[in-house]
């Protein structure tokens, strides 16, 4: 470089030593404000030697400073300078301006921090499916108070919402809000290494508050117990505008789970000392937001969310396919397959099939006396309605009560019992009308009853009103039939 040395001068050679910090400083100002960071200064014309032991005593080779790297840093800032006497490069070293391309295969190490450079291996093992989890406002089942909502693999499509935390003091590590997975989800038996990203919406309500930054932690959960998995970087200091920050959590070898196991992330603050006046944190999803989580995974997960074609994994929901329709469905061929719907209409309305109809029909009851006692009522005095099975599916549809005069205090109960024979001897009861007051009442929630041989029915009035009793009381039981013919 041409400069003063340790001894001597006019870039002579100097004995290696230590250097001060005046000399560092006359040296800035030598070299102008180009330079800044770690500096490797050398002085003397120089020579090209295979090893040490080439060198000859009394020729001029080139001499090195070492400094101190605090010192060095203090006084020439943060750039790297690289030169030689005759200041000229020999395009052996690669440049800053990136005008000197490596020309063999450079080695590294995984990388730890978001910007650091990533190795081959490191890449390859790093590529996954990624599986998307959307925080919402919805209560997650570990709710508990206030901290857990739900996070969904698909987006809510519902309005923005917004996590306000409490007042946040001086300290680390300070819990904001946590997002857990549906049961199942991810439903795979592996964490993979790779990176887990955050994608997060948040603010501070109020400048001139505590300084602070956020970042996620990531859970596993297995019966109520919780194992911290990997921890991220942290945001930049919060704003009080409404920030997207994506933070990155590099997990470095696969960590082994249980397919009933849940994911959690959550979410915490670190608030800074100064100034002393409290925080408040909001974090938002949903809207236009899109705060998710996002999970490499292999191909597993996807034999937990889909359907798979060779019949494997059934629907675990009823599935409403709206306005659309299944086509090239195979013919079903036993109970419980799926039917084209040829195959259908075939059956039902081919040659030699039945159709459906369903025939209402009536039955009534009245008393035997016109005022109105506790008996059983005629129908002759029960009816039969036919033999199991012979007049197809019965189906109760309505059990009325009318008066001719109401009766007065008191209440009056109708009861409708079945039997498989006509002196019901083990009659069931399957609707009952009570009446207060008024001239009529019904029941409509026909206890169902399917009988042994013959279907018979009769009527019973129960209780009276304690006052006047009501006269002229008739009863009529609704029923229906569904016939194929």
């Amino acid at each position: 470089m041409g400069l003063t040395g340790p001894k001597g001068d006019k870039g002579e050679k100097g004995d290696p030593g230590t250097v001060d910090k005046d000399w560092l400083k006359a040296l800035e100002k030598r070299l102008g404000a180009a330079v800044k960071p770690q500096l490797l200064l050398g002085w003397g014309a120089r020579a090209t030697h295979a090893k040490l032991g080439d060198v000859t005593p009394g020729q001029h080779h080139a001499s090195f400073v070492q400094a101190d790297a605090d010192l060095l840093y203090e006084v020439l800032g943060n750039v790297v300078a690289h030169t030689d006497s005759k200041h000229t490069d020999s395009g052996e070293h690669i440049l800053r301006d990136g005008t000197v391309p490596f020309t063999g295969t450079v080695g590294g190490i995984n990388p730890v921090a978001a910007p650091d450079l990533a190795t081959k291996e490191y890449v390859d093992s790093a590529i996954h499916f990624i599986a998307d989890y959307f925080f919402n406002d919805t209560q997650s089942s570990y709710y508990n108070g206030g901290e857990y909502y739900k996070m969904l693999d698909t987006p809510t499509g519902e309005a923005e919402s917004t996590f306000q935390s409490g007042l946040l003091g001086e300290g680390d590590d300070q819990g904001l809000f946590f997002f857990a997975t549906d049961a199942g989800a991810p439903g795979v038996t592996v964490l993979e290494a790779g990176v887990y990203t955050g994608h997060i919406h948040a603010r501070v309500t109020v400048l001139n508050k505590r300084p602070t930054k956020i970042h996620f932690k990531v859970y596993f959960r297995t019966n109520g117990a919780e194992t911290l998995v990997v921890t991220s970087e942290e945001t930049a200091f919060l704003t009080d505008s409404n920030t997207e920050y994506n933070l990155h959590a590099t997990l470095a070898a696969d960590v082994t789970i249980a397919t009933t196991d849940r994911l959690i992330i959550k979410w915490f603050a670190n608030v800074d000392s100064t100034p002393a006046n409290d925080a408040v944190v909001e974090l938002f999803a949903e809207g236009t937001n899109a705060s998710r989580f996002e999970v490499p995974v292999t191909t597993d997960v996807l034999n937990q969310i889909f359907v798979r074609q060779d019949g494997t994994k059934p629907l675990t929901a009823n599935w409403a396919v709206g306005s659309k329709k299944l086509t090239g469905l195979a013919a079903g061929s036993g109970a419980g397959d799926s039917v084209r719907y040829e195959q259908l209409h075939a059956q039902t309305h081919g040659a030699g099939q039945h159709s459906e109809t369903k025939v209402l029909h009536a039955v009534q009851f009245v008393t035997a006396a016109e005022d109105a006692t506790v008996e059983t009522m005629l129908a002759l005095p029960a009816a039969c309605i036919g033999e199991s099975g012979e007049m197809g599916t019965v189906t109760g549809v309505r059990f009325k009560v009318f008066l001719g005069t109401a009766g007065v205090t008191g209440t009056m109960t109708v009861k409708l019992y079945a039997d498989s024979a006509s002196n019901f001897p083990s009659e069931t009861e399957i609707a009952t009308v009570d009446i207060t007051t008024g001239i009529e009442g019904d029941d409509t929630t026909i206890t169902s009853w399917v009988p042994g041989t013959d279907n018979f029915l009769r009527a019973k009035i129960t209780a009276i009103h304690s006052g006047t009793a009501a006269k002229n009381v008739a009863c009529v039981f609704y029923y229906e039939v569904t016939l194929h013919a």
